[in-house]
């Protein structure tokens, strides 16, 4: 690779990305505890509270069969139900 007399070998935005990189995380600082309460509210929410809410609301429905006349080797050309 071809340099100028004194300068660094390389390309001068990857250097600087190097010197970004190594010099650690820009921010520090923790997250706030508020946040942590919020998503773990949400999170239990979510993944425990709706679930099992949503299930009893749910409207108990009568499940129909039905099958088609026409029928292929015995099996029927269409059919839909729990057991048809």
């Amino acid at each position: 690779m071809l340099t100028r007399p004194g300068s660094t070998p390389g390309s001068g935005w990857m250097s600087n990305v190097s010197v970004r990189l190594s010099s650690g995380p820009a921010d520090t600082r923790s997250v706030p505890r508020s946040f942590w309460v919020l998503y773990t509210f949400l999170m239990i929410l979510f993944v425990v509270v709706l679930p099992m809410v949503l299930r009893r609301t749910m409207p108990a429905y009568e499940f129909r069969s039905y099958e088609s006349s026409a029928r292929i080797a015995g099996v029927p050309l269409f059919a839909s139900g729990p057991r048809p």
